[in-house]
């Protein structure tokens, strides 16, 4: 069984702002390995591709590099940040 992954609000508004649903990042996500961000315990980061639709033109899409910020929340984790989605939230 696969750790749950919940989005916080910051980030949910991240992805509205960027054109994109929640299971776009899910989907990417349950691929991702997870790095352990070793001065924060508890915190990991995912690197990750997402396609992200142009602003002036949302039929098309550009691929981004994202770096996801993850909170351990229980048996799973919580979405913190994304940084690379060029959306300030």
């Amino acid at each position: 069984m696969e750790p749950a992954i919940k989005i916080d609000d910051g980030a949910r508004e991240q992805l509205r702002l960027a054109l994109l649903d929640e299971a776009d990042l899910f989907a990417v996500l349950r691929h991702a390995a997870h790095e352990e961000v070793g001065e924060r315990p508890g915190f990991a980061r995912a690197a990750c591709t997402l396609a992200v639709r142009r602003p002036l033109d949302p039929e098309t899409s550009e691929l981004r590099r994202v770096q996801v910020l993850l909170r351990r929340d229980g048996d799973g984790w919580t979405v913190e940040s994304i940084d690379g989605l060029g959306v300030e939230s």
